[in-house]
């Protein structure tokens, strides 16, 4: 996964590519995320989904609802930890060289979230 960000924006993205959706699809069978590049769009005050690629919304996505959610979550959870290195680094003044602009997240770390039902 890829993050990218504005410091002036009030939004981060996260993106992935073919390959880690492929990735992904072999650990969620069923999930049918598109083999393809695509990117969430993330409000950086709570970690809120703003937008996603086109390609993952109805009509055009008829995969496993559950498994772009836990996509997603895993997207906003490794964006949310970039765009903290990245602060960071820029109340330091500088950009740390360990930050994560766009860094890697490989298909054994992909996660699932569920919520407890009320």
């Amino acid at each position: 996964m890829k993050f990218q960000s504005n410091p002036q924006s009030y939004c981060f993205y996260v993106s992935f590519t073919p390959s880690e959706a492929r990735a992904f699809n072999a650990q969620w069978p069923g999930a049918g995320i598109p083999k393809r590049n695509a990117w969430f769009q993330f409000e950086k005050r709570n970690g809120d989904l703003v937008d996603l690629h086109p390609c993952l919304c109805a009509p055009k996505f008829d995969g496993d609802e559950c498994a772009l959610n836990a996509l997603s979550q895993t997207a906003c959870k490794f964006g949310l930890e970039a765009l903290r290195v990245e602060q960071l680094g820029l109340r330091k003044g500088k950009l740390p060289t360990e930050c994560p602009r766009s860094g890697e997240l490989s298909a054994n770390q992909i996660l699932a979230i569920f919520y407890p039902s009320p």
